[in-house]
């Protein structure tokens, strides 16, 4: 007999005699009493949906009704179909633990095309949640030639999604062209709706940010708003309200910047999540800074790195460091924003941000007369920005690289990063 089901079968029965509950009582409105029995005595795998019910009927989590060392010999088609499906449904709702638990269960099954498209599509969700960036984009690209080969516009559209949002997250937007494209295509032409299009939009919306095209983030922004209200949902609401508030923040809409910003911590008190509430304050942060709100500005970023350190998400925790050098520079405190770069610039692993850090350090060490150490780190950045026509970090870049040349003892360098962007 399976060691899954007996193990399942056996917890369910604990806690169920730990409420003194019997199989008719636990049962009603989810599944027969039968059914509960059968799970008991091991005969049957429960569908993921059913468990989920049957575990918050019992006052406990999902996760107390097994433990990963229990891996599953042989589930039949429909179970496999039934748990890709509710592991779909909580990615969607972005539960991320019991989604882990499932897919970890599946590992070693013998799936379908069509299945095993659906199963790497989710193993990329959750790398990327991790940030375990060198495995996402691999899965995802296996992910769509199975989709293509079987002819499944929706899990298709799904994966390309997906893939774009990893490099809007990575800052290679020009990557993801491509594949929102074709997505947007596709829920064109088979009519798809729902939770997919949203994401879909908000995907394609983060990619019009990325390439400073901020009037037609805005658009598709709106459009995600809209179907949510069509819908009755708040699906991605938090990020779709922080991607209005950057948009405007960088047409220098500052009220509107702010607005949004504030919804997305509205929509937070009703769907906290302690991630998207850090970088909801990081956004007010920099908000408060261009706007010279220093105060402000401190307090919202000391927060967020304070969440993003215990939740240890580095590569946030390194963005919001980074602006907080940012805002030391601009009030002067030069030796507090030195120290805070050098504390993250050898702890970067995603290169957009890590030439964002690069520049902010050359800009502070400018600032402190340390004008080779300065072009050093101004070079690393040049490189980066110039290699992916990043207009606005080029524009700034020049201005810094101005700012040394009347100090530098580099000429010949000074002459050929000015010639870089040509």
């Amino acid at each position: 007999m399976d060691i899954f089901v007996t193990h399942v079968g056996k917890r369910l029965r604990y806690f169920r005699k730990n409420l003194r509950m019997t199989q008719e009582e636990l049962s009603v409105g989810i599944c027969n009493r039968s059914y509960v029995s059968q799970i008991e005595k091991g005969n049957v795998i429960p569908s993921p949906e059913i468990l989920d019910q049957l575990a918050k009927r019992l006052q406990t989590d999902l996760k107390e009704l097994w433990t990963e060392s229990e891996s599953p010999i042989g589930f039949s088609e429909v179970e496999i179909q039934n748990a890709l499906r509710h592991v779909v449904n909580r990615l969607e709702a972005n539960d991320i633990e019991i989604s882990r638990k499932w897919i970890f269960k599946l590992k070693g099954q013998q799936l379908r095309t069509e299945d095993q498209c659906i199963y790497l599509w989710a193993k990329a969700e959750l790398a990327l949640h991790d940030q375990r960036f060198e495995e996402v984009e691999e899965l995802l690209l296996e992910s769509i030639s199975l989709a293509r080969d079987v002819d499944d516009p929706v899990s298709l559209v799904r994966s390309l999604q997906s893939l774009g949002d990893y490099y809007g997250m990575t800052r290679q937007a020009k990557k993801a062209i491509p594949f929102l494209s074709e997505a947007l295509q596709l829920v064109n032409r088979f009519e798809i709706g729902g939770l997919l299009r949203i994401s879909l939009l908000y995907t394609s919306a983060k990619m019009h940010g990325s390439l400073e095209e901020y009037y037609s983030a805005i658009e598709l922004l709106n459009q995600a708003v809209q179907l949510n209200d069509a819908y009755g949902t708040m699906y991605k609401s938090t990020s779709i309200y922080m991607g209005l508030a950057i948009c405007h923040l960088h047409l220098h809409q500052h009220e509107q910047a702010e607005k949004y910003n504030l919804l997305a911590l509205d929509v937070l008190k009703l769907v906290p999540d302690e991630k998207l509430i850090a970088n909801t304050y990081n956004n007010l942060g920099i908000l408060y800074r261009v706007t010279k709100c220093y105060e402000k500005s401190e307090e919202y970023l000391l927060k967020a790195i304070d969440i993003l350190q215990k939740l240890d998400q580095k590569h946030w925790f390194n963005n919001a460091t980074n602006e907080l050098a940012h805002l030391y520079r601009d009030m002067g405190y030069y030796q507090r924003a030195k120290g805070l770069c050098e504390s993250i610039i050898h702890n970067c692993n995603n290169s957009h941000l890590l030439a964002e850090i690069n520049l902010n350090y050359a800009n502070i060490l400018t600032d402190c007369e340390h004008y080779e150490q300065a072009l050093y780190h101004l070079e690393q950045a040049m490189q980066y920005f110039t290699a992916e026509r990043s207009t606005q970090y080029v524009v700034r870049s020049y201005e810094v690289l101005l700012r040394i040349s009347t100090h530098s003892q580099q000429p010949e360098k000074i002459a050929r990063l000015s010639l870089l962007h040509n």
